[in-house]
């Protein structure tokens, strides 16, 4: 894609870290930008310092591995900033320690958040490719 200027990006995992820099980067030339990320308060902070920035954004909490949260995100994205050109499926988390030792529910955890978060995104976004205008 040669042109970013009035595209949106939509970034999961969006509030720290890659996330962040991928949303900076985006703003930085010229993109509207979507935060989603699962911690509402690193969100809201996130947004505010990208507005500083002078970066068109803005913020949605959701869960990628809950289907139903990630849509709304979607649809709230959609709803005000237009079209989605760029997801970046960006959120990820893991847990430390030998394999054994890692509990059942952390391994449901970083598959619901690592796997599900992935296919839940691309079936969302591709379901609503039909309204995409590049």
């Amino acid at each position: 894609m040669d042109q970013f200027k009035g595209r949106t990006a939509f970034v999961t995992g969006g509030a720290s870290g890659i996330g962040l820099g991928l949303c900076r980067a985006f703003g930085r030339r010229g993109m509207n930008v979507a935060i989603a990320d699962v911690e509402a308060a690193a969100c809201a902070q996130a947004v505010e310092t990208l507005r500083s920035e002078g970066v068109a954004v803005i913020g949605v909490t959701c869960d990628v591995s809950d289907r139903e949260s990630l849509g709304a995100a979607a649809a709230t994205a959609f709803s005000a900033l237009g079209n989605v050109h760029i997801l970046c499926n960006n959120a990820g988390v893991s847990r430390a320690g030998s394999i054994e030792g890692i509990a059942a529910s952390d391994w449901d955890w970083v598959i619901g958040v690592n796997l599900k978060g992935l296919v839940h995104g691309l079936q969302i976004f591709t379901a609503c490719r039909s309204s995409f205008r590049i």
